[in-house]
């Protein structure tokens, strides 16, 4: 029997209005968190990826650090091959993963990973909520494909379904809100990468995409958390009702 998935997560992300903010954390002792909450953050991901020694002590050591701030926690140790820094083998991603499934909310895990359904199964069974991911950095693909990936992550049992491309043009840009929208309410995650992608990161939640992330990298388009915030209370004056 499962047990019914995080509600701090799935609160957050599916019950407010859209987006939530993420922000990615890699070094989880940074004192600028203490901030991230009044800056607009509403949740914080876990990069086990992103620390020096992505190991079981050095995870547990993060997310209790990031516990202390109060938001819900995404767990999450992105493989190389989706832009990650994770490069040892999927077997020992998946101990590192399940090992830390305890101390968060919710895991990401990547559709194409085969360690996706033991990741889903142990995550619904431990009451945690699911995003299955999907990331292209080369390009955008067509309407088909898109479909076929968000279907793949519902399949998986996901709660939440992100699929991040990135765009060499508008209309890369408006597939993907295209997608946002016909899937608006049910729990789907749109962002469009690189410069061009940017605006996705404020205006997806408008087309029903229930989460965006704040980042300094701006080569994949991201936002600092203090300007997607200001630009999001712009687009969505109900936020500060």
């Amino acid at each position: 029997m499962e047990a019914v998935p995080s509600r701090p997560f799935l609160k957050t992300a599916l019950e407010g209005p859209p987006p939530a903010v993420v922000l990615a954390v890699g070094r989880p002792e940074d004192p600028d968190l203490e901030r991230a909450r009044a800056q607009g953050a509403a949740i914080l991901e876990a990069r086990i990826d992103l620390l020096p020694s992505p190991d079981g002590p050095s995870a547990a050591k993060a997310l209790a650090l990031l516990r202390r701030h109060g938001l819900p926690l995404l767990l999450t140790c992105r493989a190389a091959s989706e832009g990650g820094r994770y490069s040892k083998s999927e077997a020992e991603r998946e101990a590192l993963l399940v090992g830390a499934l305890d101390a968060c909310d919710a895991v990401d895990v990547e559709l194409a990973s085969p360690i996706a359904p033991r990741i889903a199964r142990e995550a619904r069974s431990r009451g945690k909520a699911v995003l299955a991911s999907h990331h292209r950095f080369d390009a955008t693909p067509d309407d088909r494909e898109l479909e076929a990936r968000f279907a793949q992550g519902k399949a998986l049992g996901a709660d939440l379904v992100k699929i991040a491309c990135a765009a060499a043009s508008a209309g890369d840009v408006l597939r993907l809100l295209s997608l946002a929208h016909r899937h608006r309410d049910e729990g789907v995650v749109c962002i469009s990468m690189g410069p061009l992608g940017a605006v996705s990161r404020a205006a997806a939640g408008r087309f029903g995409s229930r989460l965006t992330y704040a980042g300094q990298d701006l080569d994949y388009g991201q936002i600092p958390l203090d300007r997607l915030t200001a630009a999001l209370d712009a687009l969505y004056p109900e936020r500060r009702a």
